[in-house]
């Protein structure tokens, strides 16, 4: 019976439907496997497995003081792992085989495999349906961590995250710091000095426990490196350091140098210390000293002659002073 043309479209759509049914099916078994005759496991073929430091520190005026630590003596990395060609109708066993008595958890019905490695060495995480099967070989590696990271000056200076450690020329700097990992991971610190003075001053210098202390050969802005290493891998830390030049006073003036009985005299100067610190004293040479005073300074004179006066500035750490001559007349 003729099929009007009327309807015609409308069958070779249902049946150009059906072939495409059809040849979808077919497409989807045909991606069951990847090529050949073997399952792909995708995920990682290299794993680091390093100690977490975690500390607590209170920063001071002259330092960061690290108040606890705690180190993970017995690290571990879950690392995730899945068939690239997975089919819900199949039955998947997943296993991990390697040092160090490492585990596996079995997620969305057999497609994903999360392990956990714990020591460092060889792994093979396999998978099969049955029929067939595939492998990944893992090399898990140990590198070390160091962490609380300090150290104690002279005075600190904060700058948002970061700090810098401030130390008077010729005072010593303590450094400290908590390392983590395998018993033969190497320890050094690099104090970070260059120039004129690289040749005097330790370059690299092991270390074999903390705190250790180090006296900067002359003023200048360094960086304090702490490196903890071992064939796996390394970690490491920097520590900003700023050198100055002792407490120092310049530029002394008295104004005027000459005067009668009774005038006024203006003393000045112009001090640099470390952060602030130096307490003023002037000896104005008739025996009357003023101490923890401010520059500028007036004083007056009530006896005529010829007097020098002393202008100091001192810490606990350095001190300097200059002179400058008064003359009063009658």
């Amino acid at each position: 019976m003729p099929i009007s043309s009327r309807f015609r479209p409308l069958l070779l759509g249902t049946l150009a439907l059906a072939a495409g049914l059809t040849a979808c099916d077919n497409f989807e078994d045909n991606l069951d496997f990847e090529a050949g005759d073997s399952r792909t496991i995708v995920g990682a073929s290299s794993v680091e497995v390093a100690p977490e430091i975690r500390y607590m520190a209170d920063t001071t005026a002259t330092g960061v003081t690290i108040t606890s630590v705690d180190v993970e003596t017995d690290p571990t990395t879950t690392v995730p792992y899945y068939i690239q060609a997975y089919t819900i109708d199949q039955t998947y066993a997943w296993n991990v085989e390697g040092p160090g008595n490492p585990t596996g958890v079995v997620r969305r019905d057999g497609e994903y495999y999360d392990v956990t490695f714990g020591t460092r060495g060889a792994y093979t995480v396999t998978v099969s349906d049955g029929t067939y099967a595939g492998t990944e070989d893992v090399t898990v590696t140990e590198p070390p961590s160091v962490g609380a990271c300090a150290a104690t000056s002279s005075s600190l200076v904060r700058n948002g995250d970061n700090v810098t450690y401030r130390v008077v020329e010729g005072d010593p700097i303590t450094f400290s710091a908590v390392t983590a990992g395998r018993l033969d991971s190497e320890v050094s610190i690099t104090y970070g000095v260059d120039g004129p003075d690289a040749d005097t001053a330790p370059d690299v210098v092991p270390v074999a426990s903390f705190p250790v202390t180090y006296t900067y050969p002359e003023a200048g802005s360094y960086d304090a490196t702490i490196v903890v290493e071992n064939e796996d891998g390394s970690d490491s830390c920097t520590l900003d350091i700023e050198v100055r030049e002792p407490v120092t006073i310049s530029e002394c003036t008295a104004q005027p140098s000459a005067v009668p009985v009774g005038g006024a005299v203006q003393f000045n100067g112009v001090v640099n210390s470390l952060v602030g610190d130096a307490s003023v004293s002037v000896d104005y040479g008739n025996g009357v000293t003023a101490n923890n005073v401010s520059l500028p300074l007036q004083y007056t004179y009530n006896t005529a002659g010829t007097y020098t006066a002393t202008i100091t500035a001192a810490n606990a750490r350095s001190n300097a002073s200059c002179t400058v001559g008064v003359t009063v007349g009658s």
